[in-house]
């Protein structure tokens, strides 16, 4: 996808000049940046429920910023948390909040991961069993329950 954006750049003695850039590639071009409101709606599902770790996670995701994609065109997203944000003590790599997605009769059911590294927010994957979702879906589709077993770190983080 090529995408021309005009800058007017305003206010110089000259008469008004126009800047093309040229950006290739609009799913990298733009990082980091901040959630899409549906990015936005399925991270906050994960954090929905409670779990022993979760209010550190919520409050890494109130400024969380996108740092990447999948190359494979799915909207699944890395990301990237302040870092004087406070860590979870999880010392699982991923949330213990499993979601599968229902994607209607016909259809297999696709799953999200929110992966973690070292008690962060590290990437929020959509996991598909047939065709490649271009977005993620309304929050209506997806059932979300907690895993039994969460590996915990000292408190002394």
């Amino acid at each position: 996808m090529l995408l021309l954006i005009v800058l007017y750049c305003r206010g110089s003695v000259e008469l008004d000049r126009v800047r093309l850039l040229i950006v290739h590639d609009l799913g990298m071009a733009s990082m980091p940046r901040p959630l899409t409101v549906s990015e936005r709606s399925i991270l906050d599902l994960m954090l929905s429920l409670d779990f022993e770790g979760v209010e550190e996670l919520r409050r890494q995701a109130l400024n969380v910023l996108v740092t990447g994609r999948c190359s494979c065109g799915c909207p699944t997203i890395d990301l990237a948390t302040s870092p004087d944000s406070n860590r979870s003590r999880i010392a699982d790599s991923t949330s213990p909040v499993q979601a599968r997605v229902d994607h209607g009769e016909g259809h297999a059911p696709g799953e999200f991961i929110l992966f973690l590294n070292d008690g962060r927010l590290s990437s929020l994957e959509y996991v598909y069993y047939d065709e490649i979702p271009n977005d993620w879906p309304d929050i209506d589709r997806v059932t979300l329950w907690l895993r039994t077993t969460v590996t915990m770190l000292p408190e002394s983080l």
